[in-house]
């Protein structure tokens, strides 16, 4: 599972109204940065590249999707997917 395929699977990130109220919850210079696409993909695709450009902006991501989601079941599945990241050194858009 990819990165973007984890945070896909949580319903505030996978649901697109969700996405726009998680999106404008995060500091102004980086929503606003933020390019839209209605392609879900790449839409979260451009929100996790936008963040990673913004010191601890990634870790703002996520702390906002932790505090929304709790530890449900898919939040939990994107701390695998994130540590196998960091063990295996793959990118954000490469599968497992």
């Amino acid at each position: 599972m990819t990165f973007v395929d984890a945070l896909l699977a949580i319903p505030v990130v996978g649901d697109t109204s969700s996405r726009i109220m998680l999106l404008e919850s995060l500091r102004p210079e980086i929503a606003d940065s933020v390019p839209y696409s209605v392609d879900a993909r790449y839409h979260v695709l451009a929100l996790v590249v936008t963040c990673m450009r913004y010191h601890n902006g990634l870790g703002e991501l996520l702390a906002m999707i932790r505090n929304l989601e709790g530890r449900s079941m898919p939040v939990r599945k994107l701390d695998e997917t994130i540590a196998q990241l960091v063990t295996t050194g793959s990118t954000i858009g490469e599968g497992s």
